[in-house]
């Protein structure tokens, strides 16, 4: 077990979360800050946070895996 591989994958998961969240506010997928009800809330917010969550986690993954071999001694 590396921690090295292991902390670059997390921040690279957060760095991907970051840029799909700065993506979806760009294309205007979160136009409501709050929501109240249920029938306000879009479905571009939907998509965006369950896409967004999944791509971020399996890039920290892969690359948290990829780098593992590299910092073996």
């Amino acid at each position: 077990m590396s921690w090295s591989a292991i902390w670059i994958g997390s921040l690279a998961a957060l760095a991907a979360g970051l840029i799909f969240g700065l993506m979806g506010t760009a294309i205007g997928a979160y136009q409501e800050p709050r929501i109240v009800d249920g029938h306000k809330f879009q479905m571009w917010a939907l998509v965006f946070s369950i896409c967004g969550a999944f791509f971020a986690y399996a890039i920290g993954g892969w690359t948290a895996a990829a780098g593992w071999p590299l910092a073996s001694p």
